[in-house]
């Protein structure tokens, strides 16, 4: 099987991450990139030995699968013009910023029987995959989630519950599928109104889930409690974007089902904004 034609739109740090791992994957053929500053796009296409256009629609009709790596209120938008195009998309989360634009995202993916990825990378690591392989035997009684990263400009156009929080609902949904209740939420800014750290409870099944994230923190954690177990996530040699990014390209050369699918991006998406929705927004 010949590589896919890919392009790349956005390229901040994590696009020109994906940019640069994609430039040497023998399944992917990196045809450009394209971010509205120009410049960056041109850096990183000399350092990746590819193209940079200067119009998305350009790039579009070059390729045949996109990875988007923008700010998370253009997800929507620019995958629903992806995917009306003809090309495959693996976006970064979240998935979209409102359920109707989800919703959206998947009609079109089903109808025009194109892949929708979605960047939930934690499903890659291996201790995550281990636990799901314990937890379709025997669910937990407790498990806790706890995220946090210290200060940074970046990822500011939503606030830390979509930003960080959403990689450990879309994780906790995975392990324990099934019928969902909310039990609380709490958000906390500091000097604008968007949050900084969200605290969350909810029962899925008979587990009690536990999340807790902050983007203003002293000190980066990842960890997962499962009764009592604890499992830090940062401790991991792997290759995550890698093997992300060699999913989306099997799933799109070979018709697979990817590992994280649009319709599982969209139901992590709808809890989180059903805990927005409940939750009471505090200064700390």
């Amino acid at each position: 099987m010949n590589p896919i034609p890919i392009g790349v739109c956005g390229v901040g740090h994590f696009g020109s991450l994906h940019a640069q791992k994609l430039a040497h994957l023998p399944e992917a053929e990196l045809r450009g990139l394209y971010d509205i500053d120009p410049d960056i796009a041109k850096n990183t296409a000399n350092l990746c030995g590819c193209r940079a256009f200067d119009r998305f629609d350009a790039l579009l009709s070059e390729c045949r699968a996109l990875v988007i790596a923008t700010p998370a209120v253009t997800h929507a938008a620019l995958a629903e013009r992806a995917l009306l195009a003809g090309v495959h998309v693996l976006v970064e989360k979240p998935l979209a910023t409102t359920k109707s634009d989800a919703a959206r995202l998947l009609e079109l993916s089903d109808r025009l029987n194109l892949t929708l990825q979605v960047g939930h990378i934690e499903r890659f690591h291996p201790q995550v995959r281990a636990l799901k392989q314990r937890f379709s035997k025997q669910k937990p009684a407790q498990i806790s989630f706890t995220r946090t990263v210290l200060p940074s400009p970046k990822n500011r156009d939503v606030g830390a519950l979509l930003d960080l929080m959403i990689h450990d609902l879309d994780l906790a949904l995975w392990f324990c599928p099934g019928e969902s209740q909310l039990l609380r939420a709490e958000r906390f800014f500091e000097s604008e109104r968007t949050e900084e750290a969200a605290s969350a409870e909810l029962l899925l099944g008979n587990t009690r889930v536990s999340l807790d994230c902050d983007r203003s923190a002293s000190k980066r954690l990842r960890q997962i409690d499962a009764d009592g177990e604890v499992i830090d996530l940062s401790l991991c040699k792997d290759d995550l974007l890698l093997s992300e990014l060699r999913a989306f390209t099997d799933a799109c050369l070979y018709q697979k089902a990817p590992v994280v699918t649009g319709r599982e991006a969209r139901t992590a998406l709808d809890c989180a904004l059903d805990l927005m929705a409940i939750s009471k927004l505090t200064a700390r």
